[in-house]
């Protein structure tokens, strides 16, 4: 999922909004047949590929995911020239 489109994401067993939302003018359904697959796919690394605008390309490995529970994601935080730290309250 990018995080810069409009876009949804839905789990199902049945297609029945699939007839719906097929009738919208630009819109793309993917079905993953094979989604509950999806994590053994986790560690498995690949080459990423990026065009960039001047013509050239960027060709890297991906990054290991380093987040697999919710204890290992970090608090949002900077500090600031003088020292002080700013931080998201949730």
């Amino acid at each position: 999922m990018k995080h810069n489109n409009p876009c949804g994401v839905a789990f199902g067993n049945t297609l029945g909004a699939v007839g719906i939302l097929a009738e919208r003018k630009n819109l793309r359904i993917i079905m993953l047949e094979k989604i509950a697959e999806l994590a053994q796919y986790r560690d498995t690394l690949h080459v990423e590929f990026k065009a960039l605008i001047d013509g050239g390309i960027i060709v890297q490995q991906s990054q290991k995911n380093a987040i697999r529970t919710k204890e290992d994601f970090q608090e949002a935080r900077t500090f600031h020239k003088g020292g002080r730290k700013y931080k998201l309250d949730r």
